[in-house]
């Protein structure tokens, strides 16, 4: 099989988060290279896979990329990709996500693997709901995950962005993200420079962890719908190109502190799931999804402990709101939310 083919074949399984099409998927394409499987120790299931390109030169770099797509739960098994050869497009035709996010960051790091550049290689689960895997990596094997001093993600739509800022605020430095532009634009034609626009990916939840942890661009356009595709010429391209850096041993830049919290820019310090919200403002700050990764990791008792604190809390402030002649269904402008969940979902 071609390296292009192998790209092709793999956009060929719709994969959310513990379906049968991943699980095939990972059969196929992980489970040759014999990885060591991390698993969640409450739940005992899998929640990442690791290789290890060359112990011996003891790599401070850790690779990541997901299994995981936002195919829906009853979404065959396997779905049609079209390939145009003139443009080096993949694309569908039936509304559906194609899944180049992150099939082209799995299959990044295969091709790495393959050509023997020295480093470790992550795989999450459940990216797409919350950095499920990620968060119990870094909640639990932490000490695995802080020997690393960068976290490099190919998980980012376009062609030129190395990200500097995730949601939980600044991720790595803007020396270190300059020193990988320039590395991936030497002799290439590629524009890459630092981004501080990005929003999720597995590194941010090393953050706290890892010095250095970015996300680059690898060619996927209008990931989560049914227009997503994929520049195959650009991702190839990019292969080839960092295949060349990390085959050359390079030294890359460590500036960043991951010791000092900074706010993020989008007006909030992102509350993480990991950092155990506790009362409705905690949780009104989190995404949706990173409550569904919350409840998932976090023991029953707890998540039932937690929604009667909840409870009485909604509870105090209708009274509350009663004894100023609010109903809070109806009236917002006197400083209360609406008690509709839809409302914090996107």
């Amino acid at each position: 099989m071609s390296n292009l083919d192998r790209l092709l074949a793999m956009m060929e399984y719709t994969r959310k988060d513990g379906s049968a099409g991943e699980s095939r998927f990972i059969e196929r394409f992980l489970m040759p290279y014999k990885p060591e499987v991390y698993v969640d120790p409450g739940t005992k299931q899998p929640v990442a896979y690791v290789i290890t390109v060359n112990p011996e030169a003891k790599s401070p770099l850790l690779f990541s990329a997901h299994t995981d797509t936002v195919h829906s739960k009853d979404a065959p098994v396997k779905q049609v990709i079209n390939y145009d050869e003139e443009s080096g497009l993949v694309y569908k035709t039936d509304g559906m996500p194609l899944g180049a996010d992150n099939a082209a960051g799995v299959w990044m790091l295969l091709e790495m693997i393959d050509a023997g550049c020295a480093g470790t290689y992550i795989f999450h689960h459940g990216e797409e709901c919350g950095g499920i895997g990620s968060a119990c990596m870094a909640t639990h094997y932490a000490e695995f995950v802080k020997q690393f001093t960068h976290a490099i993600a190919f998980d980012r739509r376009g062609v030129d962005s190395v990200i500097t800022e995730q949601m939980c605020g600044d991720t790595s430095s803007l020396t270190f993200a300059q020193t990988m532009s320039e590395l991936l634009n030497h002799g290439t034609g590629f524009a890459y420079q630092p981004d501080d626009t990005g929003t999720f990916t597995d590194t941010a939840n090393y953050a706290d962890l890892i010095p250095e942890c970015t996300n680059i661009s690898v060619g996927y356009y209008d990931e989560h719908s049914g227009k997503e595709t994929l520049d195959t010429w650009h991702v190839q391209a990019l292969r080839d190109r960092v295949v060349a850096i990390f085959s050359a041993n390079v030294k890359l830049p460590v500036v960043r502190d991951h010791t000092v919290v900074r706010p993020s820019k989008w007006g909030f310090q992102f509350q993480s799931y990991l950092a155990d919200p506790q009362d409705a403002d905690d949780f009104l700050a989190m995404h949706y999804k990173d409550v569904v990764g919350y409840v998932r990791l976090t023991p029953p008792d707890e998540v039932a402990e937690k929604l009667l604190s909840l409870a009485d809390e909604v509870a105090y402030w209708k009274d509350a709101a009663l004894e100023k002649g609010v109903d809070m269904e109806v009236e917002e402008e006197e400083g209360f939310f609406p008690m509709n969940p839809e409302v914090y979902r996107e």
